[in-house]
């Protein structure tokens, strides 16, 4: 077997691969809406495994500008039809060879998914943290209401990317930090899943102190309103606004005639998963995130 760089006269092969071993079909990257637009350039590094002419593994990188302004890069898909650990090395080996500009690569697979963990293991992959997706299926919400002093607004382009920037970076200081410049890859790196006016922002005596984020998600042939960026101010918690931010959030899909709604959080977040619990998700999946520092200096 060859690792080669993926052209042309392979997409197809390759689109059809990653359609008939993809873990999930609703993962990034993945859908069939990604898929079909799919294009080799630099925000799609993607080595294919070869023999006799026929593809036996894949890895794919997703390295579009939202990824890189935080210096990492998110996996497709990394597949080989044999599990042998030498076809996942070389595959490895021959991206990691050709990003630049980027420090950690990740993948997230199903917590049940014993075989790849074990692989990314052994490659040096590191443990980043578990995670819940979570459903609320078409049933009413209440509606959204908040103590006197605070108003909730439509973020609006080319006026409240600072405002956005305050919050956002606070709620998730171990995240890379956002700047008014990039808050536009929200919408520019998956548009297909943008809502214009799905993002929101609450505000007291006008400073603004928390944020919320209504798109697009597909899921078994299903539109889920999907939301993401749930941030208060820490000096503003305690006060339900959390739970009213996600219930504007929720009614805001409805609108859109997606009366589901999804979300994924961290399983250590358990003031986050109890409220949402309390709000009418359920649990639909646990998926797990390796991580891999390139730089370091691993022999792979």
């Amino acid at each position: 077997m060859k690792v080669e760089k993926l052209r042309d006269e392979m997409v197809e092969a390759f689109i059809e691969y990653c359609k008939k071993y993809r873990e999930n079909p609703n993962d990034e990257g993945l859908s069939d809406i990604d898929l079909e637009s799919f294009e080799i350039n630099k925000e799609n590094s993607t080595y294919i495994l070869v023999s006799d002419n026929n593809i036996k593994g894949v890895i794919s990188l997703i390295l579009d500008d939202f990824y890189k302004q935080g210096g990492m890069g998110r996996l497709r898909i990394f597949h080989s039809i044999e599990n042998k650990i030498d076809n996942y090395k070389i595959m490895l080996r021959a991206i990691l060879e050709e990003i630049e500009g980027i420090d950690k690569i990740f993948i997230f697979i199903d917590q049940k998914n014993e075989v790849m963990a074990e692989i990314l293991t052994a490659l040096q992959f590191k443990l980043g943290g578990y995670s819940f997706t979570m459903i609320r299926e078409d049933r009413e919400v209440p509606k959204a209401t908040f103590p006197e002093g605070y108003e909730l607004r439509t973020f609006k382009e080319n006026r409240d990317e600072m405002d956005w920037c305050k919050v956002r970076n606070i709620g998730f200081p171990e995240d890379p930090q956002r700047t008014p410049e990039n808050v536009c890859l929200y919408w520019k790196s998956e548009p297909q899943c943008h809502l214009e006016d799905g993002m929101m922002l609450l505000y007291h005596n006008k400073e603004p102190i928390g944020t919320i984020r209504a798109s697009v998600e597909f899921e078994d042939g299903e539109k889920y309103t999907y939301i993401s960026v749930v941030c208060v101010n820490p000096e503003h918690r305690g006060k339900g606004l959390g739970r009213n931010l996600l219930r504007a959030a929720i009614d805001y899909g409805r609108i859109q005639e997606m009366p589901k709604a999804m979300l994924c959080v961290d399983t250590e977040n358990e003031s986050a998963l109890n409220l949402y619990l309390r709000e009418g998700f359920t649990k639909y999946k646990a998926s797990v995130e390796y991580e891999y520092n390139w730089r370091r200096e691993h022999e792979i």
